[in-house]
């Protein structure tokens, strides 16, 4: 089975082009849903999270709000609070997704599309075959993030400069795909790169 690590920042594409890689049959592992599970009431990091930051981030339900959880971690310019964060989760996503990869190697699937912003970041790298780099100008990136999260053009810029630039991105990545808006074009560069991949492991 192939890994195709699928990256990029918030708002590029990432999960409009795994839903169309899994249409074309492909199994999708989402790193974000993994990280709200492992920090959810019982979840691997819920307790190590709560040493961490303290319990005036939990709503009603004795869940995060992650909104205000990250509105905190997002708003330290020093990036203290985002890599105590990353310490603590970026581990326990990177067992999670060995796991369901092996899991999906013996169900058989050609490939494992895992979707993550934060990719390298995170050290997922090597768990990858390939990396594929989903590109978008940075109008289009804050037009889809204040449309789809409704938050503040601020907001927005400081958890794009707690990610890796794209240049800096496509410098690691085996090919980057430009998603300008037109997803027809869009989808035709997946399904020929996707495509091209699996006759190449033939």
């Amino acid at each position: 089975m192939i890994t195709i690590g699928l990256t990029g920042n918030m708002g590029s594409g990432k999960s409009t082009a795994a839903a169309y890689l899994a249409q074309l049959g492909a199994a999708v592992i989402d790193a974000d849903v993994i990280g709200h599970q492992i920090i959810a009431k019982g979840g691997r990091a819920y307790r190590p999270l709560l040493a961490a930051f303290g319990d005036s981030f939990l709503d009603r339900d004795g869940e995060f709000d992650r909104r205000a959880l990250g509105k905190y971690i997002f708003s330290d310019a020093s990036g203290q609070r985002t890599a105590l964060l990353n310490s603590i989760t970026h581990p326990l996503i990177r067992d999670e997704i060995r796991r369901q990869i092996a899991d999906l190697d013996q169900q058989g699937y050609p490939a494992a599309v895992i979707e993550a912003a934060v990719l390298f970041e995170s050290e997922m790298a090597p768990l990858m075959d390939k990396i594929w780099l989903i590109s978008a100008p940075q109008n289009e990136l804050l037009t889809r993030i204040r449309q789809r999260d409704s938050l503040a053009d601020d907001d927005i810029l400081a958890r794009l400069n707690r990610q890796m630039a794209p240049a800096q991105i496509a410098k690691l990545a085996d090919i980057v795909i430009v998603n300008d808006g037109n997803l027809d074009q869009f989808r035709e560069q997946l399904a020929y790169q996707y495509n091209k991949l699996l006759k190449e492991r033939a």
